[in-house]
């Protein structure tokens, strides 16, 4: 991973890692201007705030001299305060003894919208005359996105003495015979052989952990504040999680990368400010405008000014709960409609209640009067009526006798509908028997086969089932009326894995093709005058079966009887 790692701009090591410390001798200011020069041209090239503590034997107006003739548009960088020349009393005045004055040029950089910082600054005497000399904010330096040379006088030092210095740091640069070298310690190399391995380790989880994670700098407004942030390292699954090529956005800032981010209401780049800024570590979830995805996300901060990110995606996640949520939403509103429904029925009930008690009231009264006196008036004065009169008078007998049992029907169909089922086990044989008695009994002179299947149990309500087949029972011993040798039967079958129970007879039969007003009030396939009735019957039925549950249909036809099946659950 490059993300954490500067250019030296010296031509004897590599890339620096943020939090890195290396040390310089010198015998003479141009050694340090021969290797901290390039150093610096690096940290200015690379967005870096760079900060040279001068010591002897160079002065601040040497120092500026050799940056300005080294670095192309040196006065640019200067104006932007990207660079400054500090002398070291200056510097020590500014808490340069303590981790503070880098800390701060670490706050400054990021404020400024820098990188980082990059120093150097000469190692101070512990004490006046003393031999033993201390790099002050050495330890500040590897907690921040900062890299630091500190330089030490080389005539100071003797062999011993240079190694324990070296053990201090990351390396050192001797001169030794005009030529420059790299020195490291065996501990310095055994650190460094250690930082090596578990760089390949963190590498490898890096690029195959399974979460999306990428490293981030923000940028700062003019006023000091988060408006939008760079791309400085990517693994392979953000790539997949997000769609956006590493090769495509590193280097990049957000809003180039996804353009109108800044104004998603998940606010990306606020919140992530906060975090880079405060250090202060977020989880959250939120949907990508950009990129039409949902993410939970964990954001933290190793760097004031930085931060990392890994995500996941949890977009069909959410569509699921969304879905719950929207179903939840949806019974919530059936049940509130069908609150309403059943408040709309109870409302209706009451009127039909109403409704039937004027119908029960208020017509039987005028129909029994209508009969009553026709029958007086037949009685009285049948003797004066002509044939004509006569015939007129039963006809109104007839009419109104008619009407009360169409009023009848109608009030048994509108309990049926209101009245509660009361449940248990009824046998279907036994009703059939007691129907099948009373039948004969109103006719003793016919001569009907009638056969009931035995043992059928069933569970209903017995009441209302009794209706039910005393209706089927008496319309098949109706139309079997006009057949010598009538047969009813009662039974059950297998149909289509369903158990069907029916009610067969020989007799008038009916044209299928009007099947569809069998079970409609007052629908009639047959002439009153060839087989009474009110109509009502089988729509009284098909009420009971339908408040059980099951289906009822018919098969017939002209001449050759009809056979009723009907479902119970």
């Amino acid at each position: 991973m490059q993300f954490d790692r500067r250019k030296s701009g010296i031509s004897l090591i590599d890339d620096l890692p943020w939090g890195s410390h290396f040390c310089q001798f010198y015998q003479a200011g141009k050694d340090l201007l021969d290797k901290l020069v390039p150093y610096f041209r690096a940290g200015l090239e690379s967005n870096e705030l760079c900060v040279w503590v001068t010591t002897e034997p160079l002065s601040a107006e040497d120092v500026r001299k050799a940056l300005e003739k080294a670095v192309p548009n040196f006065e640019n960088y200067a104006e932007s305060g990207q660079i400054e020349i500090i002398p070291d009393r200056m510097w020590l005045a500014r808490g340069g003894k303590s981790g503070k004055a880098i800390v701060s040029r670490v706050d400054k950089a990021v404020s400024a919208g820098f990188d980082g910082l990059r120093m150097a600054c000469n190692a101070f005497r512990e004490k006046e005359g003393s031999k033993a000399y201390s790099c002050y904010g050495a330890d500040a330096i590897g907690r921040y996105n900062a890299i630091a040379v500190f330089t030490y006088p080389r005539n100071e030092f003797d062999a011993i003495g240079l190694m324990e210095v070296v053990k201090n740091h990351r390396f050192a640069l001797v001169r030794n015979a005009d030529r420059w070298e790299v020195i490291e310690s065996s501990e310095a190399r055994t650190v460094k052989d250690a930082l090596k391995r578990s760089e390949e380790k963190l590498q490898s989880l890096f690029s195959n952990m399974s979460e999306g994670f990428a490293y981030h700098r923000v940028v700062l407004d003019a006023r000091g504040k988060p408006s939008d942030y760079l791309f400085l390292e990517v693994n392979d699954a953000f790539e997949r999680l997000t769609g956006l090529k590493g090769k495509d956005v590193i280097g990049k800032r957000v809003t180039e990368a996804l353009p109108g981010i800044e104004k998603d209401p998940a606010d990306w780049i606020g919140k992530y400010g906060k975090v880079a800024m405060t250090g202060r570590p977020a989880h959250f979830e939120s949907y990508s405008e950009s990129l039409k995805r949902w993410y939970s996300v964990s954001a933290f901060s190793p760097h004031k000014g930085f931060f990392a990110v890994t995500l996941s995606d949890i977009t069909e996640r959410k569509r699921g709960e969304e879905a719950r949520k929207k179903a939840e939403e949806y019974i919530t509103t059936l049940n509130e409609k069908l609150k309403r429904n059943v408040e709309e029925l109870s409302s209706a009930n009451k009127e039909l209640e109403a409704f039937s008690y004027t119908v029960s009231h208020d017509l039987r009264s005028p129909l029994r009067s209508i009969d009553g006196f026709s029958q007086e008036i037949l009685e009285d004065y049948g003797d004066k009526l002509d044939n004509n009169g006569v015939d007129a008078l039963r006809r109104i007998r007839a009419a109104s006798q008619r009407m009360g049992l169409l009023i009848d029907g109608l009030l048994n169909l509108s309990r049926l509908s209101r009245s509660e089922i009361v449940r248990g086990t009824v046998d279907l044989s036994l009703v059939a028997h007691d129907i099948a008695g009373d039948l004969r009994k109103d006719q003793p002179g016919r001569s009907v086969e009638i056969v009931i299947a035995e043992g059928l149990m069933e569970e209903g309500d017995e009441r209302l089932l009794y209706v039910l087949l005393q209706n089927l029972l008496g319309n098949a011993w109706k139309f079997t009326g006009k057949v010598a040798e009538a047969r009813l039967e009662f039974g059950v079958n297998q149909i289509d894995g369903e158990k069907a129970y029916f009610v067969r007879d020989n007799g008038a039969g009916f044209d299928m093709a009007f099947a569809g007003k069998l079970f409609r009030p007052f629908q009639r396939l047959h002439d009153t005058v060839d087989f009474s009735g009110t109509g009502i019957g089988l729509a009284t039925v098909q009420r009971i079966v339908h408040r059980h549950g099951g289906r009822i249909w018919a098969e017939g036809e002209v001449g050759k009887g009809t056979t009723f099946y009907f479902t119970l659950k």
